[in-house]
């Protein structure tokens, strides 16, 4: 099984994001944190980080730092997080290292822990797993429900995006989102060229509050006040890292 980070140096929208640090910690190194976790439970987890820059590569824990950086075309903004992974996957089987799986743990999520990933390691296994084509899907429930949402118009008037109507909160059915773990055998991806198809990936679903997504300098700040209230501590520092060309 192949626990694989992906980090990218050049983030436009938050410049240095991977580094950006959260309780004194690189955001990318509290993946890290938590695929360690996850090692020491399960067997067979070789945990790698896929980056195009020196200083991310330099932040991430020397035992398992990499001895080379991504392709500079895996590193533009075109670039998936599923090429990404089939590079990584014919990189190691050319090694003589051929994985059966990969969990993918993208920096965005720093708040989702070892446990959390053994629950996704756990409905793998239910979806097929190692077996057969299993994939699954670390998720939580939206803020809102569906049937709130709607765009705007060419006129600036609300149009629905789905079925309109006004349906009380517990009427609806809870929406999910992903956060940004996924963890797929390599015939899946070979068969669907997805990590997510419906109607064959499990859901494995985690509390809202372990679900902030890193988008933006605020997030952070969000980040750290549940990681406050959860360990009852106080003056958790944040500061944007900088990322090296």
């Amino acid at each position: 099984m192949l626990g694989l980070v992906t980090a990218r140096g050049g983030s436009k929208g938050f410049p240095g994001k991977n580094l950006a640090r959260l309780a004194g910690r690189p955001l990318v190194c509290w993946s890290h944190r938590a695929l360690a976790g996850l090692r020491d439970r399960r067997l067979g987890l070789v945990v790698r980080l896929s980056t195009d820059c020196e200083s991310i590569a330099g932040a991430w824990p020397e035992g398992d730092r990499p001895g080379d950086l991504r392709p500079a075309a895996l590193a533009r903004d075109a670039a998936t997080s599923l090429s990404v992974v089939e590079h990584e996957l014919e990189r190691l089987a050319g090694r003589g290292e051929p994985c059966d799986a990969v969990l993918l743990v993208q920096p965005t999520c720093p708040l989702v822990t070892a446990a959390d990933l053994d629950a996704l390691w756990r409905g793998f296994e239910d979806s097929g797993g190692f077996e057969g084509n299993g994939s699954a899907v670390l998720a939580a429930e939206l803020d809102h429900p569906h049937a709130w949402s709607f765009t705007a118009n060419g006129r600036g008037r609300v149009e629905p995006i789905g079925a309109w109507g006004t349906a009380r909160r517990q009427d609806e059915s809870a929406g999910l989102r992903p956060i940004g773990c996924y963890m797929v055998s390599a015939g899946f991806l070979r068969e669907h060229g997805a990590f997510v198809v419906p109607g064959e990936t499990a859901v494995v679903e985690i509390p809202r509050a372990r679900a902030v997504d890193i988008d933006e300098a605020g997030d952070l700040e969000i980040a750290a006040a549940v990681m406050r209230r959860a360990s009852g501590e106080r003056g958790i520092v944040i500061r944007s890292g900088s990322v090296e060309k």
